[in-house]
């Protein structure tokens, strides 16, 4: 099969295939439609991915039965592979040679790689992108939830180079759901593009989740540097993330303010008791000194939680007297988390 034949056949049916998507889309079933949709498209790709290779294979061996003739029993195809020793065996041997009888080369494996590649770029890619940049958030948002399969199909390469920028992008999106979605997508694109590309280009973004307008986002946020800091290890974190998380306690805004408490209540068990006491546990106790209450009650609630992981000693001079200062406090919400943690304290001395 040629090269044009190839792209013709394939351009046809991601045509077809694409105007089916579009007629399919309707205001009242869009959630319905876009469901299906973004699953199609993906197993689309892969049916014309595999439709390829079989085409490729059926001519491969037509072409190789005429050039099988008298070096049916020891001829070679180009050196690579064994011909046929019969007609009826003929076409499934050939159709791997990689050559025709007469010497030209045909499509095969040598350049099925390049011609899959070449078809994804032209072909299905700027389909995923322009459903990435559908004006229907339904859209975008269950395109985003398959992006797990599409890096199988388009590669690691083509995702860095062509599918990040879009990702980028669609992180700032105006609605929260589809933000949110790309959020829960980067550990795994941090895992496959690894930590010095993560650095570069998502690092930034990480950080400003933390200051979103909307809880969901910020809390998400959190999480995902707790997953960040499990894929790429502590001494990664003490670089590239802790100092940025620590420096927003500072923020005017109480509500961030709360969301760094929240970070570090994720990040300690991850990063181990001293870098926890050393790092975390100075600005949680500098916080109970906060001004607003819900700060404060939060400040209890981190405790709590950091007590399981530091040494006994630390709970004892540290943690203790600054829960025992909170459970004097007017508001009664931090009374009662304060009191809480210090049961929290005493049952560890217990069972310890």
């Amino acid at each position: 099969m040629t090269r044009g034949n190839y792209a013709v056949r394939r351009g046809s049916l991601v045509s077809h295939n694409h105007e089916q998507v579009t007629r399919a889309v309707d205001d009242q079933t869009m959630w319905r439609n876009c469901s299906r949709g973004s699953t199609a498209f993906m197993a689309r790709g892969k049916e014309l991915l595999a439709a390829e290779r079989g085409g490729r294979a059926t001519e491969a061996g037509r072409q190789a039965k005429t050039g099988a003739g008298a070096e049916r029993e020891t001829g070679r195809c180009h050196g690579e592979q064994q011909g046929a020793s019969t007609e009826r065996g003929a076409t499934g041997r050939n159709a791997r040679a990689g050559a025709q009888g007469d010497g030209r080369p045909m499509l095969g494996q040598s350049t099925a790689g390049e011609m899959e590649g070449d078809a994804t770029l032209e072909q299905l890619l700027p389909i995923f992108l322009s459903l990435l940049k559908d004006e229907f958030p339904d859209v975008r948002l269950n395109i985003i939830s398959k992006l797990d399969q599409v890096n199988q199909v388009i590669g690691i390469d083509l995702l860095s180079q062509s599918l990040l920028p879009a990702i980028v992008e669609l992180s700032e999106d105006r609605h929260w759901r589809v933000r949110l979605a790309i959020i829960e997508y980067i550990p795994l694109l941090a895992s496959q593009l690894g930590v010095g590309f993560f650095d570069d280009k998502l690092g930034a973004l990480c950080m400003q989740w933390l200051e979103d307008k909307v809880f969901s986002i910020r809390d998400a946020g959190a999480n995902n540097l707790k997953r960040l800091t499990e894929e790429f290890g502590p001494e990664w974190a003490m670089q590239h993330i802790i100092p940025q998380v620590l420096e927003k306690i500072n923020n005017p805004h109480y509500l961030y303010r709360m969301t760094t408490l929240q970070a570090i209540s994720l990040l300690a068990p991850v990063m181990g008791p001293d870098i926890t006491c050393q790092q975390l546990l100075p600005v949680v106790i500098a916080s109970s000194k906060d001004r607003v209450p819900n700060m404060k009650f939060n400040v209890a609630k981190v405790l709590q939680s950091l007590v399981p992981i530091l040494d006994q000693s630390v709970v004892e001079k540290t943690v203790k007297p600054c829960l025992v200062e909170l459970s004097e406090d007017p508001d009664v919400d931090v009374r009662y988390y304060a009191h809480q943690a210090l049961r929290a304290c005493d049952q560890m001395v217990i069972s310890s």
